[in-house]
């Protein structure tokens, strides 16, 4: 299964640490609304699909903070606001399960 949508894998996406490079990626272009919902969908894939490590790391990089970025830099764009949600309701229930 691939975690990033446009290509690629787990391995490679977590191998390059991807969650703090995605982060990094949505920080610069926080005005680009396509690089956000792409974000969004990415770290939503990776902490369904990743385990609890990966889990770790989004957190570590602050990726929830980072998706509610995207969320209130594009409160208009449908797409942004859809993966945003779907990201942060991931976020929720591996937080739910590790306290589980």
């Amino acid at each position: 299964t691939h975690l990033c949508p446009w290509g690629g894998g787990p391995c490679t996406i977590l191998s390059a640490d991807g969650a703090g490079q995605i982060c990094a990626g949505m920080r610069e272009h926080l005005s680009d609304a396509t690089v956000q919902q792409r974000g969004c969908e990415v770290l939503q894939a990776m902490c369904r699909h990743g385990g609890t490590e990966t889990q770790r790391m989004i957190l570590s990089v602050n990726g929830p903070r980072q998706v509610l970025a995207a969320m209130a830099a594009h409160p208009e764009d449908s797409q942004v606001q859809s993966q945003a949600c779907d990201a942060v309701r991931e976020l929720a229930a591996a937080d739910a399960e590790k306290g589980q």
